[in-house]
């Protein structure tokens, strides 16, 4: 099964897809030989200890046995990767660079992963990483023999799940505005196929059902959510979901004509206005009225202002919308910046490592 050269891809969002030289590989010897593989790509930008994978992949098995796997296991990865193009277009290198303590891809490895070009857009293209996005990640594939990995693949199921529900939820909120209600609509259907539980995805749809013109389509899909969640959670729909078909049925939200060009609609979506940075909040912030007066006044007089409290309860959204009420008082600008990639070598905080700055 070994080849020399390297148009290697690999497709880890949905069914598992393999090829080589644009040839598709199915067989592996073991699952255990596609995991490593697997997980190695997932974790591609450090090598990985040779115990730590063993402990992985082979939880219950004796050391001198989970041993032998390994030599095997990376013996038929080599057999069917053995070499690829470097990224520098030079002759194909070892795909896996290995030694006595640890494995890894060669860093130098030219490949496509799924995955990675995924991560890379997700926040700066989301079109495109949502045209990668195949379905859930490795979702035909099970090792096991490892409770251990399965837990890790769940973990970065959910991941990568979150980031293309919003991903697509910013996609259909561009069209909504740029009055691409279809498009919209096909959107929020696909986020609902992903997780039928989202009620802001509802309300897109909903949204983009009214809007488009199809009023009673929207209240009959009202009435199925709320059937859905009754069934499903024993709860009502948020009051923002009750309060959008209450604009609806009175006609504040019906079908309408695009207010912005398309193209004009997405740059504005994809250019930051030039006196802030604060990101577009997809959800809607209603009451903290108080809230939002006592820190106004706070920043107004003060040079510092710090908001302190556990994680979750709402700190971050109520700093953006203060924030954006407070463009016109600062002409130079409200700024948010993100402290939590320079904190982290000190332990957690019950803060989420973000400021507002005010010019």
């Amino acid at each position: 099964m070994g080849n020399n050269m390297s148009d290697l891809s690999i497709s880890l969002l949905g069914p598992f897809k393999m090829s080589l030289n644009g040839q598709p590989l199915t067989q592996f010897r073991t699952r255990s030989v596609q995991a490593l593989l697997i997980y190695l790509v997932c974790e591609a930008e450090r090598p990985h200890q040779r115990e730590a994978l063993m402990a992985l992949f082979w939880p219950a098995m004796p050391l001198t046995s989970a041993q032998a796997n390994m030599r095997q296991t990376l013996y038929r990865l080599r057999r069917i990767i053995p070499a690829v193009q470097g990224k520098e277009g030079e002759d194909p290198i070892p795909f896996l660079l290995t030694n006595r303590q640890t494995i890894q891809i060669n860093p130098d490895a030219a490949y496509f992963a799924d995955i990675q070009t995924f991560t890379a857009l997700v926040d700066s293209d989301p079109a495109q990483a949502v045209a990668l996005y195949r379905g859930d990640f490795l979702a035909d594939f099970y090792l096991p023999d490892s409770e251990t990995f399965e837990e890790w693949v769940a973990a970065r199921r959910a991941g990568y799940r979150r980031q293309v529900l919003n991903a697509l939820q910013t996609l259909t909120t561009v069209h909504l505005q740029q009055g691409d209600f279809e498009e919209a609509e096909a959107l929020a259907r696909r986020q609902l196929a992903i997780d039928n539980l989202r009620e802001s995805s509802h309300r897109q749809l909903l949204e983009a059902l009214a809007r488009n013109g199809n009023r009673q389509e929207a209240l009959a899909h009202y009435d199925d959510l709320r059937r859905l969640l009754q069934n499903e959670l024993s709860i009502e729909p948020q009051a923002q979901t009750t309060q959008l078909v209450d604009a609806i049925r009175s006609g504040e939200v019906a079908a309408a004509r695009p207010i912005v060009p398309r193209q004009s609609a997405l740059l504005d979506a994809q250019q930051e206005p030039s006196r802030h940075n604060l990101p577009q909040l997809l959800t809607s912030f209603i009451g903290r009225e108080e809230e939002m007066a006592a820190v106004e006044e706070l920043l107004i007089n003060n040079r510092l202002v710090m908001l302190t409290g556990p994680g979750g309860i709402g700190k971050t959204i109520l700093c953006l919308q203060v924030g954006r009420s407070l463009l016109e008082t600062f002409p130079g600008g409200v700024w948010l910046v993100e402290l939590a990639p320079h904190c982290r070598s000190r332990p957690p905080a019950p803060n989420d490592g973000r400021c507002l700055g005010l010019a």
